[in-house]
């Protein structure tokens, strides 16, 4: 992740860099660390502009998830199926699985 880190401000295009975010968030995400995966899972998002990828909507309501946010998450995970209708299943079926947490 450092080394992603320190290649994202080089890199040479905004969705070079959207993609890089995107990496840095995933990675966050592995090692548990949601905070810092919602920072970079949005600014992947915001960097990517209109070529917004599904999988930063998605990979950011499991950040939120994670945080306990889960009005946040619900809402990513319904973008994340909106950009992608092919993955509209698979999404949803995430959204189903994080719905119990609801009511904690």
């Amino acid at each position: 992740i450092e080394i992603l880190s320190e290649n994202s401000e080089g890199e040479k295009s905004q969705q070079d860099k959207a993609e890089n975010y995107g990496l840095q968030c995933q990675g966050y995400l592995a090692l548990q660390q949601p905070n810092k995966a919602q920072r970079f899972c949005l600014k992947a998002i915001e960097t990517s502009g209109s070529k917004t990828n599904w999988v930063d909507y998605n990979n950011l309501g499991e950040a939120y998830l994670k945080r306990g946010k889960l009005s946040e998450s619900e809402t990513s995970f319904k973008q994340a199926a909106s950009l992608n209708r092919s993955q509209n299943k698979s999404v949803k079926h995430t959204l189903f699985l994080a719905k119990p947490f609801a009511a904690l």
